[in-house]
């Protein structure tokens, strides 16, 4: 297999390291001086037409931003790693992984192109090198989590999954679910029983997925707590935590339910999280030793229509020498996706990010500029490193500079562009 077996230049927005969020946007360090900010945000974003912050930290991590779907740029990238086999997907810090798969999982959830494909989000966990050689089970573990993560998630999405189940079949569902998410699954559907609604499993699991569900009737999703519940004393007498010996059975099962209980037609296994941790950025080959269980099931499980979709940085893919490290690769053809982010690209994202945060009104930075700094968003990107985050992180400290430097309500002004370039150059160097 050739290592250009596919590639693909295209981007979308996602997270990075370089320029530190406990710095940006909030200026005012007491809680009584943050209330009082977020005042006067609320107040300054009401007087300008935006129905929320366009730049707002807390969503500088991409997994937690509710709204990514309806400001996500590079679909031809998406469309490739849409399709039913192996992908990888590489970029630097900040750089789109984590959209991609916060796209593609969404893409999934609600069954786009009339599809039926199951996520499974797996934030890749540390595996230290006391433990090396790493094994299949390091992975399994909190790989089948998420998989009963998400089947609850499911269910509790539409009740009458669970409601249309034969009773051996509702039986063999909370076995594995009481199993896979041992200690938690009383006490999450104690809190989504309380509130009617999804809420504390997308908290818990996937805040991406605030507001994708259609909310079900709330009395179906108490029934449906209720339910589970029963089933507790019939069933977690036989499900005692998984031993490592267990968890591969216990994949094949959950898989199982998945394609013929369920009816999913494939699988897409979502492995991001590999450059949360800084031993694996410094030394690739590590990240690599700590995925080559994974890499190797790949052939097996694509003949179970499970595909893995790899979210990596940049600096593995030299490390990836396909034809040695995937057995079969050439048959498996992996997609392989590169992220790179142009000039139009960063001017596309803050026009998407305006547009929304607006409802429409408009697009540009020009809208709640006074004259002397239209064009300031072509400024902007002139300023910062070639990636999302850190055009992100500036247009929001023009926000806070403005906020923090006047009292009353007005347009942003040149002196609010050059402090936050100011701080922005301190802070990145």
């Amino acid at each position: 297999m050739a290592n250009e077996t596919f590639s693909l230049i295209d981007s979308v927005y996602g997270k990075q390291q370089s320029v530190s969020t406990s710095d940006a946007p909030v200026p005012l360090l007491g809680q009584d001086q943050r209330t009082l900010y977020d005042q006067k945000l609320v107040q300054w974003l009401e007087s300008v037409g935006l129905q929320s912050d366009p730049f707002d930290a807390r969503y500088l991590d991409a997994g937690s931003d509710p709204n990514l779907h309806a400001y996500l740029i590079g679909h031809r990238a998406f469309d490739a790693i849409w399709q039913a086999n192996p992908a990888f997907v590489f970029a630097p810090a900040g750089g789109g992984k984590t959209s991609f798969r916060v796209r593609l999982t969404r893409a999934c959830r609600v069954g786009q192109d009339g599809r039926r494909i199951f996520p499974v989000v797996y934030k890749m966990q540390q595996i230290p090198t006391t433990k090396w050689p790493a094994s299949l089970s390091d992975h399994l573990r909190p790989i089948n989590r998420m998989i009963g993560a998400e089947i609850l998630m499911t269910l509790v999405a539409h009740p009458q999954k669970f409601f249309n189940l034969s009773a051996d079949a509702q039986k063999e569902l909370c076995e594995l679910l009481y199993a896979n998410l041992p200690g938690e699954l009383s006490n999450l559907l104690a809190q989504v029983e309380d509130r009617g609604d999804i809420t504390p499993l997308v908290a818990s699991f996937d805040p991406s997925a605030d507001n994708l569900f259609a909310p079900p009737d709330s009395d179906d999703v108490r029934q449906l707590c209720r339910d589970l519940l029963a089933w507790k004393e019939r069933v977690v007498a036989v499900t005692m935590v998984p031993t490592a010996q267990d968890l591969y059975p216990h994949f094949q099962q959950l898989i199982a339910l998945i394609q013929t209980v369920l009816g999913y037609e494939e699988v897409y296994l979502l492995v991001d999280g590999v450059d949360a941790y800084v031993e694996y950025v410094q030394r690739p080959a590590w990240a690599v030793q700590a995925l080559q269980p994974l890499l190797q099931e790949m052939a097996a499980w694509c003949g179970q229509k499970i595909y893995i979709k790899y979210f990596l940085p940049e600096e593995l893919r030299p490390q990836l020498n396909f034809e040695k490290i995937l057995p079969f690769g050439a048959i498996l053809n992996p997609c392989l996706v590169h992220i790179h982010w142009t000039r139009e690209m960063l001017l596309q994202l803050v026009q998407e990010r305006l547009f929304v945060a607006s409802q429409g009104r408009y697009n540009s930075l020009d809208a709640i500029c006074v004259p002397a700094l239209r064009g300031v968003q072509y400024r902007l990107v002139d300023e910062v490193k070639p990636l999302p985050r850190e055009i992100l992180v500036l247009a929001g400290r023009i926000l806070t500079e403005h906020i923090r430097r006047t009292e009353n309500p007005g347009l942003l002004e040149p002196t609010d562009f050059q402090q936050a370039v100011d701080w922005y150059r301190e802070t990145s160097a």
